[in-house]
């Protein structure tokens, strides 16, 4: 009996932690890092009814709980990967509007603009944001070999002309 109570306490603090870390990870690329500093407590709080069941020989809950965790946790991690996903493919679509934009004001000018304002309206209507749920970092632009190249990119990802690498 104590190894069957000592093993559904240790697996309700797994869950607990488990549930902790998905929730810290979804908070945060949401950012809502004020709400992160309270799951220790909602964890905690877990535990105690963790705990309040167990002694009232409620055990089948606690399964069913820790079952409902595991769920959660999985079905926030697909969640999140898709935002981030879908949120990055939106970011390189319009890096590579301003690249399309960036080669027809260099067929027209022999050079690679100083800023990426002399684009609008003539080669592109604007330039497009980059914000995203977790950064609100724009596109990086800079001008190489006396502007007949350039670099173009956003946070640790480069445009070559092409499509977009992975800065190394």
């Amino acid at each position: 009996m104590i190894k069957k109570i000592f093993l559904i306490f240790v697996s309700f603090v797994i869950i607990g932690l488990i549930v902790l870390s998905c929730f810290t990870e979804v908070l945060d690329l949401v950012k809502y890092r004020r709400i992160t500093s309270y799951l220790p407590i909602i964890v905690a709080l877990f535990l105690i009814i963790g705990i309040i069941l167990l002694f009232a020989k409620k055990s089948s809950i606690i399964l069913y709980l820790s079952l409902l965790f595991v769920i959660l946790l999985i079905m926030s991690n697909v969640i999140s990967n898709q935002i981030i996903d879908s949120q990055y493919q939106n970011v390189f679509k319009s890096g590579v509007k301003i690249g399309n934009a960036l080669e027809w004001y260099y067929k027209d000018n022999q050079h690679y603009p100083y800023d990426l304002a002399e684009l609008v309206p003539n080669y592109i209507d604007e330039i497009p944001n980059a914000d995203t749920i977790w950064s609100s970092s724009d596109f990086s632009y800079g001008l190489i070999d006396n502007g007949n190249k350039y670099s173009l990119s956003y946070e640790a990802y480069e445009y070559n002309g092409v499509g977009w690498l992975q800065k190394e």
